[in-house]
């Protein structure tokens, strides 16, 4: 294709053949020239040239011109390649008999004038383009008849090609020789023409044989272009073909044959060598012949005809490229590079010889024979390749046969071959074997059939012979599933797949038929069908499930990306059931709240990597929560959780996800939360004001519990004023207790009572009881009996056991019968104490099961039905328990089980009788004189608490609330501080923090502040430590507990402090020890020195609770090994821990140190 364009394209620079004459100044001397003798001389030289204008043949000879140098194009001389001219040439002969002039293609137009006369015209010249009719002609045209010398002219006109004027050689010669050389130019473009045609519809067929293989369309297309291109250009061979349509056509075939070929080539070579030739260039190509083509099929010549520079250039860059594709090719030992780079090197040869011969290319022309063996080299390439491919498909044609053999054997298949010519049956021995006859001879086919099936396999048979639609040829027919009969009597069912062979009049020549045994597959598919029936009706049920649980489905495939939406899932986005949700946006980029997106995507990426906490072959993706997108933009609450599958990297390739639509679910919760909210707020409002309440209440009552005390120490009374203030100090305590016990039983349902068991004496209880109960069962003549003195004494606190006993008690004497007996006895069990009430009352069967149940009541009109449940909470709040057994016959009997005190133990009362004999009082008035402020809102606890601090040695100041005691203080400074919790203006907690950062700013002196409080809570006592209290006392005080505070806060300022008589007696007694704890008794009393030392760190740390710990270590040590002293010490110290002062503490330390060190043992 290069050659073609460079040959047609390219300028005429070659010089004549060497000893031919040139034209000189307008005239060729060929008088001398003997062209029998010295052959085809080509009228080349100097002419006469005229731009724009048309000479009159007649007389030329006199009108001067410009020389022009021909062959040549005009375009240097006129500045243009559009217009017309003139040549004129003056030829000396000696005769013209026998010559002729040879004429190949000029552009465009040319009519040749000889001696005046016109002798041939290609086309129509003419001075205006619409007139002037272009031509692509070669042409000899006879001399005979013509006069020596020869005055030529030429009228040349050009309006289309980008060169204008003769750019070929006119030849003179022979008529004979001329003939010759003509025959030889047109023999070698025949032969070159036809072998490349041939070659290139060779190459179309085996493609239409092969298509899967593209190489041979691709080449076979190349050569098809490659001959048109070359029979339209040089000799024109096919110039009768194509030159009736017109000059137009022809050109545009030329240059649509030129690109045509230019992007054949590389993709017949991207085809062979895809490595080597990158896509990227290939498509640059393509590209560029695409346009080119567009450009000649869309435009007219005169416009496409300028695309010849850049095809020149571009067919340079192609045929450089592909050079280079073949030279990588042949080194990396591709097959087949080296020939095409050896027919590419003909072609250059010819190529180069032809340029350099382009004027006498009628003469010398070898670009067919390098044209050809360009073609030829693929050709044989190709032949290689077919060749092969012919091996390959022998090889595999015996591969598949025996394959084939191979296959039926393993198939199991049995063949029956009918001969229809010789009505001869062959049977394979597998289909002998199939039916139970192995030794051969069968019944016949059709009695073998079952009958069922008879009727329609024997008349597809005869159809099918009956049918001669094809003709010489094989007909396969339809496979069928039937019954056939073993010799043992059974069927089995087989698969049958038939072909006959048939002949030219479409008869059956042969009929062959497969069976395959396939009887364990239909049981297969009869299990199959069942299963799929029962996995339909499953599905059917999950369906139901899903649909009636409301549930959306979202289905993901992990490799793919691909998303299945359920029809629920749907509807709840907003969407139809039915909607299509191909353009959906991605899950988690669009669909996902931007708030909820990024937690959600925090916690499924690990998950489908296998890095999240489930692991990485974790398949249940736990729910979670988060709002969804609707087709109106508004959002919905989903809860989302699925079942995930991994491959074996733990890389989740599936996620079935269930959606749930929870947005009235989270409206409920969250209208729940505010009802929650607004009844906590109510709860805590009813505890505020039952607080309150509470406080309002007791601090009267604290009063009326403190004045007539007051009145009994400071008068002498006599014994009916005594006994009645007796009585309003029990009543007030009375009160009291039921204020506390209502705010204890709220913290026991709700669990966050602290149980703070002493020893109980539940026979003192008891009598308490009888003496408050005594009066209600006198009124009903009920006689309470007691037997309790044996009881010992209960790990419990004094006060819940007090109001169980009490309610218990109450509840028995109401539902005794008038004039019976209420016993109460007590026992001791194992490890506990055991209280029997008793009464000959029976609970009815109706309230039986409920007995003890809040609220629950037997119809008394002013029954609260709190008793009984009361008591049982109390009673397990204390480790215990109440049961009741009722009868008919027995009466009603209500246990109640507490634990028994731990040896050792005994009741506060007891320890406090015993510490008061053992202890010299400390008169106050051996107290340093001090300052003592009281604030308290309540003026009756003022005046109460004032009468208990005698002057001298206390100056007390007053202060009704915190902000009132902050100005008292900046005035006066005082040293002890008794404040009130609950004031208005300011509470105590606020102003014990006010006071203490006004002694640190005025760097005032040391101050004792205690809090007192109706508060005994754990949690109330904690806050007002903190806040800075240094002791904690629940009203009503006494003034006892006043003086003892007064004289323990004085310890560590130096003041004096009291100090208990009878220590020595106690530290220096004796301790008796078992003789077989003699031998470890040392490392005991080590170990007891190691436990002070450590409660002696604590108490300077200030950890009280640790010092606690210690002292219980210590006193159930110092019991089991026989210290009794110590003992009591370490329990005093554990029960007083948390609230006595440092001192006493530190001083009953330092007495079990020195115990430790002085006592005298003794075994025994």
């Amino acid at each position: 294709m290069l050659a073609s364009v460079l040959l047609v394209l390219a300028p005429s620079a070659a010089q004549a053949a060497t000893g031919a004459p040139l034209a000189k100044a307008g005239t060729l001397d060929l008088s001398g020239w003997d062209f029998e003798r010295d052959g085809i001389v080509s009228l080349d030289g100097d002419w006469a040239f005229f731009w724009k204008r048309w000479l009159r043949p007649q007389d030329a000879q006199s009108v001067p011109g410009e020389w022009l140098d021909v062959p040549h194009e005009w375009n240097a001389v006129a500045g243009s390649s559009r217009g017309y001219a003139s040549y004129r040439l003056h030829v000396a002969c000696r005769q013209t008999a026998g010559l002729a002039l040879a004429l190949p293609m000029q552009h465009s137009a040319m009519a040749l004038y000889v001696n005046g006369r016109l002798l041939a015209s290609q086309g129509k010249p003419a001075q205006e383009a619409s007139e002037y009719r272009p031509s692509a002609t070669l042409q000899t045209v006879s001399l005979d008849g013509q006069a020596c010398p020869l005055r030529i002219v030429a009228h040349v006109a050009n309006f289309d090609l980008v060169r204008g004027g003769i750019v070929r050689s006119l030849q003179m010669g022979t008529q004979a020789q001329l003939a010759h050389r003509r025959e030889q130019a047109i023999a070698r473009s025949l032969l070159a023409l036809g072998g490349v045609f041939l070659v290139g519809l060779l190459s179309v067929t085996f493609f239409l044989w092969r298509r899967q293989d593209r190489t041979p369309l691709y080449f076979g297309l190349f050569c098809l272009s490659f001959g048109i291109g070359m029979g339209l250009s040089g000799e024109r061979a096919l110039q009768v073909f194509f030159n009736p349509p017109g000059f137009e056509f022809h050109m545009k075939l030329l240059f649509i044959n030129w690109f045509a070929g230019m992007a054949l080539f590389p993709l017949f070579l991207r085809s062979l060598y895809p490595r080597e030739l990158p896509l990227w260039a290939l498509r640059a190509v393509l590209g560029f012949s695409l346009a080119g083509l567009l450009l000649a099929l869309c435009t007219p010549v005169r416009i496409f005809a300028y695309s010849s520079f850049a095809l020149q250039a571009g067919a340079a860059i192609v045929a450089v490229g592909m050079a280079g594709v073949l030279v990588l090719a042949w080194r990396h030992r591709q097959r087949g590079a080296p020939i095409l780079l050896a027919g590419l090197a003909v072609l250059i040869a010819g190529v180069v010889h032809d340029v350099l011969s382009f004027r006498h290319l009628l003469a010398t022309s070898l670009l067919p024979y390098g044209m050809f063996g360009f073609v030829l080299a693929p050709a044989v390439l190709l032949a290689q390749r077919f060749a092969r491919a012919l091996g390959s498909e022998e090889l595999r044609t015996i591969e598949q046969r025996e394959r084939a053999d191979m296959m039926v054997r393993s198939t199991r298949a049995g063949v029956l071959d009918w001969d229809a010519s010789s009505d001869e049956l062959r049977y394979s021995e597998r289909y002998l074997d199939m039916l139970g006859y192995p030794q051969g001879d069968p019944p016949p086919f059709l009695e073998l059939l079952h009958p069922d099936d008879h009727d329609m396999v024997y008349g597809g048979f005869m159809s099918h012979l009956r049918d001669r639609s094809v003709r010489s040829g094989v007909q396969f027919n339809d496979s069928l599933d039937y019954r056939m009969r073993r010799s043992d009597g059974h069927y089995i069912w087989v698969h049958v797949e038939a072909m006959s062979v048939r002949g030219a009049d479409g008869r059956t020549l042969r009929y062959i038929c497969s069976f395959i045994d396939i009887t364990a597959f239909r049981e297969q598919e009869a299990a199959l069908r069942a299963q799929v029936e029962l996995t339909r009706t499953e599905q059917r049920r999950l369906d139901l499930v899903v649909r009636g649980s409301r549930v959306g489905i979202v289905d993901w495939d992990g490799i793919t990306h691909a998303t299945y939406y359920s029809p629920r899932f749907r509807e709840i986005r907003g969407y139809a059931a039915d909607a299509d949700t191909s353009d959906w946006p991605d899950y988690f980029k669009v669909m996902i709240h931007p708030e909820d997106r990024e937690r959600v995507v925090r916690r499924w990426v690990p998950f489908i990597k296998g890095k999240g906490p489930e692991g990485p072959f974790g398949e249940f993706y736990s729910p979670e929560e988060y709002r969804l997108s609707r087709q109106d933009g508004s959002y919905i609450w989903a809860r989302v959780s699925g079942m995930a599958v991994r491959d074996e990297k733990g890389f989740v390739t599936r996620w079935i996800a269930a959606v749930l639509d929870i947005t009235q679910l989270r409206e409920q919760q969250a209208l729940l939360e505010q009802q929650n909210e607004a009844l906590k707020e109510n709860a805590r409002l009813r505890e505020e004001v039952e607080r309150i309440s509470r406080h309002d209440i007791k601090t009267p009552l604290n009063s009326i519990v403190a004045i007539p005390r007051l009145l009994r120490e400071e008068r002498r009374l006599g014994p009916e004023a005594d006994e009645l203030l007796s009585i309003v100090e029990r009543a007030g305590y009375r009160i009291l207790s039921m204020v506390n016990l209502s705010l204890d039983l709220y913290k026991m349902e709700q669990g966050s009572y602290i149980f703070r068991p002493d020893a109980v004496d539940l026979a003192d209880l008891v009598n308490k009881v009888v003496a408050d109960v005594r009066m209600h069962a006198a009124s009903k003549q009920v006689r309470l009996a007691l037997d309790v003195h044996r009881a010992p004494y209960a790990w419990a606190e004094e006060l819940l056991c007090y109001s169980l006993v009490a309610n218990l008690l109450k509840n028995a004497v109401e539902a005794s019968p008038e004039g019976a007996v209420v016993t109460v006895t007590a026992q001791a069990g194992p490890d506990t104490v055991l209280l029997h009430i008793h009464n000959r009352g029976v609970v009815p069967a109706a309230v039986r099961g409920s007995f003890f149940q809040k609220y629950a009541t037997m119809g008394k009109a002013s029954g609260t039905g709190l008793g009984t449940y009361s008591a049982r909470l109390m009673a397990r709040v204390q480790d215990g328990e109440v049961v009741m057994e009722t009868s008919q016959a027995a009466g009603t009997t209500l246990t109640v089980t507490l634990r028994a005190a731990p040896a050792g133990q005994v009741p506060a009362t007891v320890r406090h009788a015993e510490e008061l004999r053992n202890t010299k009082p400390a008169p106050l008035g051996e107290l340093p004189p001090m300052r003592v402020l009281l604030v308290d809102d309540d003026e009756y606890n003022l005046l109460i608490v004032r009468r208990f601090l005698p002057s001298p040695p206390f100056t007390v100041d007053t202060a009704i609330n915190g902000k009132v005691a902050l100005a008292v203080a900046e005035l006066q400074w005082p040293d002890v501080i008794f404040m009130d919790l609950d004031m208005p203006v300011m509470g105590g907690l606020q102003a014990v923090q006010e006071l203490r950062a006004l002694q640190r700013a005025t760097r005032a002196g040391p101050c004792t502040m205690v809090a007192l409080s109706s508060h005994e809570d754990e949690a109330t006592r904690r806050r007002s430590l903190a806040a800075g209290f240094n002791r904690y006392l629940t009203k009503p005080v006494t003034r006892e507990a006043i003086h003892n505070v007064l004289l323990d806060l004085q310890g560590p300022t130096g003041q004096a402090q009291s100090v208990p008589a009878a220590r020595d007696a106690g530290m220096s007694a004796p301790v008796v020890v078992d003789p077989d704890l003699e031998a470890v008794l040392a490392d005991f009393i080590a170990s007891r020195r190691q436990l002070l030392k450590g409660m002696e760190g604590a108490l300077l740390a200030g950890d009280r609770n640790e010092v606690q710990r210690f002292a219980h270590q210590l006193a159930g040590g110092f019991g089991l090994y026989g210290f009794a002293w110590a003992s009591e010490q370490s329990r005093w110290i554990e029960q007083n821990a948390v609230h006595a002062g440092q001192q006493p503490l530190q001083e009953r330390v330092a007495q079990l140190r020195e115990h430790l060190a002085s006592v005298p043992v003794t075994f025994s």
